[in-house]
């Protein structure tokens, strides 16, 4: 048995175990889409794997704010400045996956809550220092207060204030 033998061995063996594992990866495929959670190691789940669930929520923060402004300003004004800037800052995938909502605008206190992603947070408040600088519109600054995890706290808050 020469060394092309042995070549031509191992490469038939590794074909097998490719097919083995084309088939495997077919039927992996299947309980995705369906579904299921995969059964892998015998009836044990890969912690990465196990991490992945269907139709999960998101954990969302958020953000009391003042605005500071001489003018008079309203809610979708905040909402439009506080997107520009984080577009400006960080591109439009960042703010599509921040999901950036304003709950509440209170235009006499000029205070209001901002829900965010959790892994955004920090990139919404990094951008408020130039949320008011853009365009020719009304000048206005954005002063974050408090980051809380429910709106309800974040209401019980802003009631405080």
């Amino acid at each position: 048995m020469g060394i092309a033998d042995i070549t031509v061995l191992l490469c038939l063996g590794l074909s097998v175990a490719n097919l083995f594992m084309f088939i495997y990866l077919l039927i992996y495929k299947k309980r995705i889409e369906t579904g299921r959670e995969p059964n892998l190691l015998r009836g044990k789940t890969i912690p990465a794997i196990r991490t992945i669930k269907f139709g999960k929520k998101f954990r969302k923060r958020y953000i009391i704010f003042e605005v500071l402004s001489r003018d008079a300003i309203d809610g979708e004004t905040v909402k439009k400045h506080i997107k520009s800037a984080v577009a400006k800052l960080f591109g439009e995938p960042t703010v599509m996956s921040s999901g950036i909502s304003l709950i509440f605008y209170d235009e006499k206190t000029n205070i209001g809550i901002l829900r965010v992603n959790r892994e955004s947070v920090s990139l919404v408040i990094a951008s408020f220092h130039i949320a008011g600088k853009e365009g020719k519109e009304k000048k206005l600054m954005l002063v974050p207060i408090k980051v809380t995890g429910s709106l309800k706290k974040a209401k019980e808050l802003i009631e405080k204030r």
